[in-house]
């Protein structure tokens, strides 16, 4: 398991930590920002997973 931090950019949270194994993600925590999870951060991470992952299907 590989354990991620990202820095986001333009969202409430300023970073995004996750464990993945293959292609499952665990552990995902955000560091500060809104109590909810804002589409701006949904969108970050899915464009991080996307990256990370490619174009799994």
């Amino acid at each position: 398991m590989k354990h991620y931090t990202y820095k986001t950019v333009n969202t409430c949270s300023q970073l995004i930590e996750f464990d993945l194994e293959g292609n499952t993600v665990f552990n995902i925590s955000f560091l500060g920002g809104c109590i909810s999870l804002e589409p701006e951060e949904a969108a970050e991470l899915y464009r991080l997973l996307y990256k990370l992952l490619g174009n799994v299907k």
